[in-house]
This record gives C-alpha cells, structure tokens and sequence, in this order.
C-alpha cells in the first residue's frame, strides 16, 4: 500500500516537472520569436493579417530599420484594410517625404489633418502639410 502511495505521489511530481520544463521552452521559443520589434510585428501580421494595427506597426519597424519602401507597402496595406485608420494617413505621409515624393506625402499629410482627433500629433503633420503645400506651389510657379 505505502509503495502505490509513494508512486502516485512521485507521478505528480513527474508531471508537474513536464509542465514546467514545457512552459520554460515555450516562453524561451516565444521570446526567440519577439527579439526584435520586426520580428515581433512580422509574427503578429502573419497570426492576424487583417489588422490595420499590426500592418500599421509592421510598417513603423520597417521605416525605424530604414526599409522605407517596405514601409510604405504595409502602411498601404493597413489602409487598405481600415482607410479611417488615420495614423497610417500620417506615417505614409512620412515615409514617402523620407522617399522625396512630396507630391504623394501631401495628400497623406492632408487626409490626416482634416480627419485626426486633436489629441493625435495634429500640430505637427498639419505643419508638415503647409510646408510641403508651400514648396509645392512654388516648385509649380517656376
């Protein structure tokens, strides 16, 4: 009697230890995953790739690494997918400025001005805007 107690009890213990080496090698695969922005955002896209969120900071990675034209392509996306999603107004506006396309980036610039709540970076995008409206019409004067 006492061995069959003793078994339970070191099949509990067998088990508990199973649990816990099997959520250490999860969270160490999980944190393999997310050890850098990019590679966090590529794996919330590919879980949800109809987020104009995730497409959205996917696109904020890319720019930050310097892979604007990449950038560019996933702030479209997420506008394509929420076109009131008006931060990827802004930030398209700011990635093509970066590609000089003021042409293009303006009418990002705009979008978001008219459109953002006035507790967004307002002031700023809508002071790029006038900037590049400027230097539009004067570049079209000549």
């Amino acid at each position: 009697m006492r061995r069959t107690a003793c078994t339970a009890g070191s099949l509990r213990i067998v088990l508990c230890t199973a649990i816990v080496v099997a959520c250490i090698a999860l969270s160490h695969h999980r944190n393999g995953t997310y050890h850098s922005k990019l590679s966090l955002w590529l794996d919330v896209v590919v879980k949800n790739p109809g987020r104009a969120r995730a497409r959205n900071n996917l696109a904020n990675a890319y720019f930050l690494l310097g892979r604007t034209a990449d950038a560019v392509i996933e702030y479209r996306k997420a506008l394509e997918l929420d076109r009131y999603f008006v931060r990827a107004y802004y930030n398209l506006g700011m990635a093509l400025e970066e590609m000089n396309r003021p042409d293009e980036a303006v009418y990002y610039y705009g979008v978001y001005c008219r459109d953002a709540p006035s507790n967004f970076l307002k002031p700023v995008a809508c002071e790029r805007y006038r900037v590049l409206m400027g230097s539009l019409k004067k570049a079209a004067r000549r």
